[in-house]
């Protein structure tokens, strides 16, 4: 699932109060992603949330909805 980076490097500003991402936010800094699912189809839709971003992962608050199943 693609994710589109913006606002990179800038602070959060809305932040999540869920204790993980408070946490993640203070050790490691979060930003601003979109999440894109269906790239490039008809049935694509896209949502901004707060995450920490390493190389090729992410992290996301556990009600992060990123994947369905």
């Amino acid at each position: 699932m693609p994710l589109q980076r913006f606002n990179s490097g800038r602070p959060v500003d809305n932040p999540s109060s869920s204790p993980f991402m408070s946490q993640m936010r203070a050790a490691f800094g979060t930003e601003m992603v979109r999440v894109i699912r269906n790239s490039g189809t008809e049935d694509e839709e896209s949502f901004e949330t707060e995450a920490h971003i390493q190389g090729e992962t992410g992290s996301f608050d556990v009600n992060t909805p990123v994947f369905r199943g």
